[in-house]
């Protein structure tokens, strides 16, 4: 039992490639990421969400919380410069997300953090997500360092 429970209590989700609830759950957080809607992707999340960036200490919970990490962070300023493409993956037998920040005028985007994802099975909600701010480790799963808009 061990291998299918976290110790929250949370069913750890293993991501099948023929799992559709999953593909279409990585592909509505790639399209509010890419498209800057923000109310699209905390929709997404749980109620109860935890967003976490090891090793940074601090950690966010709830909808609201982290609605407002991202507006002040994340999406703040997203438009013509500054922007946001992704590629879904896994780590660790969980959905991922690779993400892509867009920091010039010349339309590449560089490799910016890797998001593992837990699935709440029940709801099929996103229940918590550990971001990893190191581009270093795009290379460790096969990914570019940069991106082409």
């Amino acid at each position: 039992m061990a291998k299918h429970y976290r110790a929250d209590g949370r069913e750890a989700l293993e991501l099948k490639p023929e799992d559709e609830a999953i593909r279409t759950l990585l592909n509505a957080c790639v399209h509010a990421w890419e498209t800057g809607n923000l109310a699209e992707l905390i929709a997404l999340l749980t109620d109860d969400a935890i967003l976490t960036m090891p090793p940074t200490p601090t950690w966010y919970q709830g909808r609201e919380a982290i609605r407002t990490f991202l507006t002040t962070s994340m999406f703040a300023g997203v438009g013509h410069l500054k922007g946001y493409r992704l590629i879904p993956t896994h780590a660790n037998g969980q959905p991922a997300l690779a993400i892509y920040r867009r920091t010039s005028a010349d339309g590449t985007y560089r490799a910016y953090s890797l998001q593992v994802l837990t699935i709440d099975r029940a709801s099929g909600h996103i229940a918590e997500v550990t971001s990893f701010l190191s581009p270093e480790l795009f290379a460790h799963f096969g990914l570019p360092q940069d991106r082409a808009g």
